[in-house]
């Protein structure tokens, strides 16, 4: 789910049977389109289509297909997961080329190329992850959260365990503190960076607000609270402007 700031431009057709997703860069340049272990890269401003990137079988083989994608800060990094688990790293050779027009006058034109993919296998595999403006946060099969930097290393002083931390039942000086229950894991993330940490769809069909800390994601200092109940496989959208959310339902 996406809010829509323009009308719509159609960029490809996307097949009823299968899924997809979306995700465009900060910078507002490049939008990507990951549909059947393609990937197609338009410019955000033409809707040009500027490169492809297809997942070769041997990957499929070994990884699992193509479920998620997200940008970097930058937009020359593309995260990726597997819908095994494993995460991998698509980088892009980014450039603006000059063009000339019919009056004489110079237009850039922008240039992609997909540079190297590389699939992050000795780190395992995970439920879900998400993108940060300088690390990667990806939660494994048994609750246990790391952080990535956008080199692929794992930042070995922070992370936490999912179902240590304390969970509020409310906002307030009234809230109840609790812990989630060992069969209770998370299902998908969504980075809120407004709204103070990111939100998390449980299998139990909760939804919780992760806080952080301000800088280094140390255990000792992560909160969770208790938002609203969701339907499995929801749609969910953060709005960070307005610093709110919206969950599809439905009725």
């Amino acid at each position: 789910m996406y809010y829509f700031s323009d009308s719509p431009v159609v960029l490809t057709d996307l097949p009823s049977d299968l899924n997809s997703f979306i995700t465009v860069t900060d910078d507002g340049q490049l939008v990507a389109v990951l549909v059947s272990n393609q990937i197609y890269f338009h410019c955000q401003k033409s809707n040009v289509l500027l490169c492809q990137y297809r997942h070769s079988s041997s990957n499929i083989e070994r990884y699992g297909n193509l479920a998620f994608a997200a940008w970097n800060s930058t937009g020359d990094i593309l995260l990726l997961r597997t819908d095994l688990g494993f995460l991998g790293l698509l980088h892009l050779l980014k450039r603006e080329i000059e063009q000339g027009n019919g009056d004489n006058s110079i237009k850039l034109r922008l240039e992609v190329v997909v540079k190297s993919v590389n699939i992050l296998q000795s780190l395992g595999q995970f439920s879900c992850c998400i993108s940060t403006c300088n690390k990667i946060i990806a939660g494994n099969r048994v609750g246990r959260v790391i952080c990535l930097n956008w080199l692929g290393e794992v930042l070995t002083n922070e992370g936490f365990d999912f179902h240590s931390i304390p969970v509020q039942s409310e906002f307030g000086i009234n809230a109840v503190t609790s812990r989630l229950e060992p069969s209770v894991n998370y299902h998908r993330f969504y980075w809120a960076p407004s709204l103070g940490g990111f939100l998390v769809t449980l299998t139990n069909g909760r939804l919780i607000l992760v806080i952080l800390p301000l800088s280094r994601l140390d255990a000792k200092q992560v909160r969770a609270v208790y938002l609203t109940q969701v339907e499995p496989y929801s749609p969910l959208s953060v709005n960070s402007r307005f610093r709110s959310y919206a969950v599809g339902s439905s009725e």
